[in-house]
């Protein structure tokens, strides 16, 4: 896994090993970045299941100016740990449960332009998420929202102020593009 722009472009990244994380694809990290790359300069990006951090790192790499993490797999957090060190970067890492993570953004105020989101594959996470991301509003007005899952799963229903905008199949994997309405 390799950083696919910006001021660390090519930079070999660790993986978490097992089965319990899934690294977004070098050609899915980028597309994503193709499409929101006008955003990135100067944003918020917070990076919820984080995996590697790869996602994240890329964003920086390309010039947001703050990066959150919100990781609880005990490999994942020491992998990321890693990857940071090797870029030398900085991101403030929350590692536990998404729900508590959430809470404490919340509670400390932080907004964010930008959330990806990459939670495991049909184990249910993304509806209950995406409905505490739309409660607690730490995404700013017109900020943007990206959800990775595989092309199966169906876009989280119940939702209001988030408009979908725009998705993306590559292979098995799906991006879906939501702005926040407030």
């Amino acid at each position: 896994m390799r950083v696919i722009g910006g001021s660390c472009k090519g930079r070999i990244l660790k993986a978490p090993k097992g089965l319990k994380t899934r690294p977004t694809q070098d050609r899915v990290r980028e597309a994503l970045f193709s499409i929101i790359m006008p955003e990135i300069p100067g944003s918020h990006f917070l990076d919820i299941f984080a995996g590697s951090g790869a996602v994240g790192i890329v964003a920086l790499s390309r010039g947001a100016a703050e990066l959150t993490l919100i990781e609880n797999q005990k490999e994942a957090l020491k992998v990321i740990r890693e990857n940071l060190d090797k870029t030398g970067f900085f991101a403030n890492i929350f590692p536990c449960d998404v729900y508590q993570a959430l809470k404490q953004l919340r509670q400390n105020e932080y907004l964010f332009e930008i959330v990806f989101m990459d939670p495991p594959y049909a184990k249910g996470f993304t509806e209950p998420v995406v409905e505490n991301l739309e409660s607690i509003h730490i995404l700013k007005p017109g900020g943007l929202l990206i959800i990775e899952t595989s092309k199966e799963e169906a876009e989280p229903g119940n939702i209001i102020r988030f408009q979908l905008q725009k998705q993306k199949v590559y292979g098995d994997t799906k991006l879906s593009f939501f702005r926040f309405q407030k």
